[in-house]
């Protein structure tokens, strides 16, 4: 007998094998199995393209089984199949017991994660919690001194409404009394001592109407009115040529004192215009001129701040004190550029950057390194420093001296050398000859020699003139001289000059001679040497 072949473990060539089942049958098995998994006689039955009535015959038969071939094995040992099983279950406990241990093992894991959490979410809420009620104590306390400030404020402000409450009923009280004054001294008028009341009414209007009358209900206006102080100086004017923010400063120093609104600031502004500053608040718009702050705004961008703070930081770092400037005023121009080139630092970093650009750029090198080891913490104390610092120089080491470099010009007859020690450097410009102010520049200066040599020619003959005239004149004789009155005549006279007699120094021919143009080896040098661009020209 074969052996029977199970529909839900078979292949598709087992299936073909079987009786009434082919090739397409086969596919539709294949198909149910995979779609349903294990498969039935009644899912059989039901399948679409085989017919239902050849599955019973086929399991009578034994040709075909729907359980597991296991179940259809007669010829198993029963012990070796329970041997079998009790093998698959030791195996499946080992597994158990390993997964047990594994997930044991995990779980205690995760019980340790979890109780780590927890410990760190305590310990952070412990820290949170006492943080809060730090934050809550120290509310409370910033409340209950602001609090007592604000009672105490209160208390303040209520006493002195009290106080100015009880000066305006003494002054009412007064004013009163004044009244009543009035009103009797006018019923002791002579006129009205016998006249009837209705008589006396025109005399009260009178007087209301008189200016120095004052109603009860307007005592408290004029009394406000005194208590105002006085009243504002006179403001100084501005016409843009100084800095605007000093006279901006003082304007609403003025204002706040005085308590002025924006439209009066506004009318005392322009009215203390002039000048520059007055025909830019022209120019502006309607809404510029008609808003006190636009309009100080701009004034100040125009007549203010002149560089921006990163330019003015570029020329702090390049400060140097001019040599006609004191030092009081080179602070100043250091202190004012630090503070426009740090607007928004601290004092005391803006402090810093104006001693070290101040101490960088003064004239005296020595002082400045003097004040500097001493590590000054203001600005006024380097100044002090350094004043000190010159000072003592000034005593120990006397003033300082001006060096001056005397230079002189050889004679026009020696010739230079052709390797001289002093030469002129050629400056070259890059396309010289295209560059119509240089061009100009060579014109000129061309003109300039030709004019210098021309007056070196007429000053030339003009002292060729002089000195002959000089040479054939007597010499002078002064009727107070003691040579005539002593009647020895230029006898005993020398020459300081030649050491002969006769004559004086100032006669003497051979100055005359000397003091020609061609013997004096220290004036300028000769127009004939031309020095143009490409060096010296003989």
């Amino acid at each position: 007998m074969s052996q029977p072949i199970n529909i839900n473990t078979a292949t598709v060539e087992e299936l073909k094998s079987i009786k009434s089942i082919g090739t397409k049958r086969a596919a539709i098995i294949t198909a149910a199995r995979e779609e349903r998994g294990q498969l039935t006689i009644e899912d059989l039955k039901l399948l679409e393209g085989i017919p239902n009535t050849i599955w019973d015959p086929l399991v009578d038969e034994g040709a075909i089984v729907v359980e597991p071939l296991e179940r259809t094995k007669k010829d198993i040992d029963p012990k070796q199949r329970v041997r079998e099983l009790e093998e698959q279950m030791s195996g499946m406990n080992a597994v158990i017991k390993q997964r047990m241990q594994e997930k044991q093992v995990a779980l205690q894991e995760m019980q340790h994660q979890m109780q780590t959490m927890q410990d760190d979410f305590e310990k952070r809420f412990n820290d949170q919690n006492a943080k809060f009620q730090k934050c809550i104590e120290q509310m409370e306390h910033d409340h209950k001194e602001n609090t007592d400030a604000l009672s105490v404020e209160f208390e303040k402000r209520e006493n002195e409404m009290r106080e100015e409450i009880r000066i305006r009923d003494n002054k009412m009280k007064q004013a009163d009394e004044m009244r009543l004054t009035t009103e009797r001294i006018e019923k002791l008028f002579p006129s009205g001592i016998y006249s009837k009341q209705e008589d006396r009414k025109p005399l009260i209007t009178a007087l209301k109407s008189s200016p120095g009358y004052t109603p009860k209900g307007n005592l408290q206006d004029r009394s406000e009115k005194r208590v105002e102080g006085p009243s504002a100086p006179k403001l100084a004017t501005y016409d843009g040529k100084t800095d605007w923010r000093p006279y901006f400063l003082q304007f609403s120093h003025i204002a706040n004192r005085y308590k002025w609104t924006p439209q009066h600031r506004l009318d005392k502004l322009i009215e203390c215009l002039r000048d520059k500053a007055l025909k830019f608040y022209s120019v502006k718009a309607k809404g510029v001129q008609e808003d006190y702050d636009k309009l100080c705004n701009k004034l100040n961008e125009r007549f203010g701040r002149r560089d921006l703070p990163h330019i003015i930081r570029r020329q702090l770092q390049d400060l140097k004190q001019d040599q006609d400037e004191t030092l009081e005023e080179y602070t100043e121009r250091a202190q004012e550029m630090a503070t426009d080139g740090y607007p928004d630092t601290p004092e005391a970093f803006v402090e810093i950057v104006a001693i070290d650009a101040f101490l960088k750029g003064c004239l005296d090198k020595k002082a400045a390194l003097t004040a500097m080891d001493k590590n000054p913490t203001t600005l006024d104390e380097s100044m002090q420093y350094v004043k000190s610092a010159i000072t003592n120089q000034r005593i120990i080491l006397g003033a300082k001296r001006v060096e001056m470099k005397r230079v002189t010009f050889d004679d026009e007859k020696e010739e230079i050398p052709a390797k001289s020690d002093l030469c002129i450097r050629n400056v070259k410009f890059a396309d010289r000859e295209n560059n119509p102010s240089i061009v100009n520049l060579d014109q000129r200066l061309k003109k300039t020699e030709e004019g210098l040599e021309e007056t070196r020619t007429m000053v030339k003959d003009i002292w060729k003139l002089l000195t002959s005239n000089r040479s054939k004149s007597p010499p002078r004789q002064f009727p107070n001289s003691p040579v005539n009155n002593m009647g020895g005549g230029n006898r005993d006279t020398n020459c300081f000059s030649c050491g002969k007699p006769g004559h004086f120094a100032r006669d003497c021919r051979s100055r005359s001679r000397s003091s020609s143009p061609g013997g004096n080896r220290s004036r300028s040098p000769s127009p004939s040497r031309q020095l143009n661009w490409n060096g010296l020209k003989m």
